[in-house]
């Protein structure tokens, strides 16, 4: 599952232009589609079974300006080679593919990092949660390259979920200056992605091998 994960990020941009390029006019052809997309296709999450429930007539005004753009933007990226430039093969959607894949990888490994993955699926206790998410304090010069956003303090983020991220790592040090030695939240700190990255895989493993 883990490599399957890492694996999509080759496909998305296609995933991505077809829903915008494809689908969205078969929403405004066909009203009844609209539903459907709504609910599976509508919302960039890590479970491919999530459906979304929220629904309103103002959302869905948005939602249509929004395909609407980026149809106009798909039609653009896929005729510009060849009007433009008279080529059939355009570099730039080779540039494009590439950089688009190297984002959603980098997306896609601090993703699997955000989290230690646990569960076993039933429901979690707060502090298990907690437990299960990951603080990068540390190595601060690569992690915020990628983790800018608060993504290095994601185990803060579910302790106070409306927290600024640009006060994650203020809260932090402040945390850790006054919590007790013993306190769960010290549990959340990880050396680096790298290493959390590495632990998944040996326990993904050591699971497998179990079974």
């Amino acid at each position: 599952m883990i490599v399957g994960f890492l694996l999509q990020a080759f496909l998305i941009p296609f995933l991505t232009l077809a829903r915008f390029l494809i689908i969205s006019p078969i929403c405004w052809l066909i009203p009844g589609a609209r539903a459907y997309v709504h609910r599976h296709a509508s919302t960039m999450l890590v479970d491919p079974f999530y459906e979304r429930t929220d629904d309103s007539p103002r959302l869905r005004r948005m939602i249509v300006f929004q395909e609407v753009l980026c149809f106009a933007w798909c039609v653009w990226f896929l005729s510009r080679g060849f009007i433009l430039r008279g080529e059939t093969v355009d570099l730039f959607w080779i540039i494009a593919y590439v950089v688009s894949v190297s984002l959603v990888l980098v997306n896609e490994v601090r993703t699997l990092g955000a989290h230690r993955w646990t569960g076993n699926g039933a429901e979690m206790s707060f502090e298990e949660q907690l437990l299960d998410s990951v603080n990068y304090p540390n190595h601060a010069w690569i992690s915020e390259l990628w983790g800018p956003t608060g993504t290095r303090y994601h185990a803060l983020h579910h302790l106070f979920p409306s927290l600024p991220y640009h006060n994650l790592g203020k809260a932090h040090r402040r945390l850790m200056a006054g919590l007790p030695s013993d306190s769960p939240y010290r549990l959340t700190i990880a050396e680096s992605l790298t290493s959390e990255i590495i632990s998944l895989f040996k326990r993904s493993m050591a699971s497998v091998s179990r079974v």
